[in-house]
């Protein structure tokens, strides 16, 4: 709220690849911090050479990386439904923007459930 930011936009990212690497403690953390102000400091005016696509190539390679097709079975196995959040949530994230997108699946899921519990005949035991 101080700058009016989203506080874990990539955080998720980069925990994946901590773990993907091999950290296995918060430690981890403490030294990407600590390198990344080493290269800031050092390497500042070399980097910011570095072509934006040339980075934004890094961005899918990663993202791409965190995909596991076992997680995508399973949520095709829990229903079209649930699978067609999935994809809506895929595409409208990288069109609009991350809270955007995972904010009108939720919306959207949400409202279908709550339509499909009030059409839902109830039982009455006879």
């Amino acid at each position: 709220p101080l700058v009016q930011g989203f506080p874990c936009t990539g955080a998720l990212a980069r925990t994946a690849t901590s773990i993907k690497s091999g950290a296995r403690t918060p430690m981890a953390g403490y030294f990407k911090a600590i390198l990344k102000l080493v290269m800031a400091f050092y390497l500042a005016q070399y980097l910011e050479l570095v072509p934006m696509a040339c980075i934004g190539g890094i961005l899918v390679w990663v993202a791409s990386n965190m995909i596991k097709p076992a997680e995508i079975k399973e949520i095709k196995h829990l229903g079209k439904f649930e699978f067609s959040i999935m994809l809506y949530t895929a595409v409208m994230v990288p069109l609009t923007d991350f809270l955007t997108g995972v904010l009108s699946a939720l919306i959207i899921y949400f409202a279908v459930k709550y339509a499909f519990n009030k059409i839902k005949p109830k039982e009455t035991s006879h």
